[in-house]
């Protein structure tokens, strides 16, 4: 097959996905298992350095913890002397890998080098890393995410009830660099898998009255493998195409670019994921966004080449829920 060799936007981010893991794979035939700590952190280190160079410069990537802020115990606010302009408590996150912060205008709690505590309105984006993905492993990012989300929710309720201004929720992702093997060698999960996971999690833990604000995930990627993200569904539910439905949940796609030769035949070359990262950042920065720098794919025709893992899992078919699961918190 003859391949083209563009000059484009396309072949640029399937390139600076791809630089990846020639570092990652170098590394790993040094180390093989014996410091998996350090090459974890490494590749913490690798996304969190490209996050750095493509992202505007009003935002900060570091890694730690989010402080919230939240109502104090009726023990602490009814001891004498206590603040009734302060009125809270604080909570901290679970550490967080990578943080995207705005820090422009508004303060860290704490910082030392790329570690930071920050407070919740400063956050855009929070960003899981994982060395292999498998059950345990995104079991896991749901439990800290959700974790998070409760933590954020409480605090804009707090924020709410006392005139402070709420904050959209940030972004949640996680980044998986391969997919974990069995003793046969053979892959332990797929993206039709992991897809279910993540829905089946949020079905089973998120109660409708919590929807309002709290933030879900939004991505996970399978480096060169698969992009599994949330998303509002539209289908018909007979063949006649009568009555329209909409639903929420997770879609899985390919993690590889589709390209066309000179002969015009779709081929998959060159990662996706760190590009479809990329762009969803600077989508949410909002100021600045322009879609022809950052939704770079030469297709969208996700059939001209078909992925064996693509489709839909549901999370949410009533109209309120779907409505109220975005990212804005409403007080009553």
């Amino acid at each position: 097959m003859n391949k083209r060799k563009n000059a484009d936007l396309t072949s640029f981010a399937a390139l600076l996905g791809d630089s990846f893991a020639s570092k990652i794979n170098l590394l790993a035939q040094i180390l093989q298992d014996a410091h998996y700590p350090s090459l974890g952190r490494y590749k913490e280190k690798l996304l969190a350095n490209v996050l750095e160079e493509y992202i505007p410069n009003k935002y900060q990537v570091g890694t730690g913890f989010v402080l919230f802020a939240h109502q104090a115990s009726e023990e602490r606010s009814s001891k004498p002397g206590f603040d009734r302009l302060n009125m809270g408590s604080h909570s901290v996150s679970k550490q967080c890998d990578i943080i995207i912060y705005d820090a422009s205008e508004l303060p860290v709690v704490f910082k030392d080098h790329d570690f930071v505590i920050v407070r919740p309105e400063s956050v855009k984006a929070i960003i899981e890393v994982k060395g292999s993905v498998n059950k345990k492993a995104v079991d896991k990012t749901l439990d800290s995410f959700y974790d998070f989300g409760k933590k954020w929710h409480a605090c804009q309720s707090f924020y709410a009830e006392h005139g402070q201004q709420l904050s959209r929720a940030p972004l949640l992702y996680a980044m998986c660099w391969d997919i974990s093997k069995n003793k046969q060698g053979k892959p332990v999960t797929d993206g039709t898998k992991v897809r279910e996971l993540i829905a089946n999690y949020y079905k089973k833990n998120l109660d409708s009255s919590l929807l309002m604000g709290f933030p879900v995930l939004d991505s996970l990627y399978i480096y060169n493998e698969c992009e599994v993200s949330c998303m509002v569904w539209c289908d018909y539910e007979d063949d006649d195409k009568q009555e329209l439905s909409i639903k929420k949940g997770w879609s899985t796609d390919s993690g590889k670019f589709i390209r066309y030769n000179d002969e015009q035949k779709p081929y998959r070359e060159g990662d996706s994921t760190i590009s479809s990262l990329l762009a969803g950042l600077h989508c949410s920065f909002e100021e600045g966004f322009n879609r022809f720098y950052s939704y770079v794919a030469e297709t969208r025709e996700y059939t001209a080449v078909p992925y064996e893992h693509h489709g839909f899992s549901c999370w949410l078919t009533d109209d309120n829920d779907i409505k109220n699961s975005n990212n804005d918190y409403v007080s009553d």
